[in-house]
């Protein structure tokens, strides 16, 4: 498994709501799920201008350079997706997350850097997990 429990090792639960979360939970759960991916990007961005150089040559695509990351359907603002888990700051850090991933995406175009920034909704129910089979057969095709 991937992600699977992390929020629940965190202390916040499927159902649990605004009452049950706590600074700690929040600001861990942030961590874990935006700051993380975001910092990490940030690492490897010489990397990516490098191969973007490398393969300038080739479209815009993930096979010249990308960031690709993989968000939980929760951190959506979609109606289809509402009431969302009650899950506050794992919902409000995918969210932090899906916001990141499109300030990298407009800064990159903006620097004309030729590397491609997505963010991949991914819907996984919370009693199923993340497995890699799930992420696989969720993102086949995509990336």
């Amino acid at each position: 498994e991937l992600s699977s429990g992390i929020n629940a090792e965190y202390g916040e639960h499927p159902g649990s709501g605004l009452s049950d979360v706590t600074d700690d939970v929040i600001t861990r759960t942030f961590h874990h799920n935006c700051v993380v991916p975001t910092i990490l990007s940030k690492l490897f961005y010489p990397a990516l201008q490098a191969a973007s150089k490398a393969n300038s040559e080739l479209p815009l695509n993930r096979r010249r350079a990308a960031v690709v990351h993989l968000i939980g359907k929760a951190g959506t603002l979609t109606p289809d997706h509402f009431p969302p888990s009650r899950m506050v700051a794992y919902n409000a850090s995918l969210s932090a997350m899906i916001m990141s991933m499109k300030t990298m995406s407009y800064e990159f175009n903006k620097r004309s850097d030729g590397i491609l920034a997505l963010g991949v909704i991914v819907d996984t129910p919370h009693d199923e997990g993340w497995s890699v089979e799930r992420v696989r057969d969720g993102v086949s095709g995509v990336v």
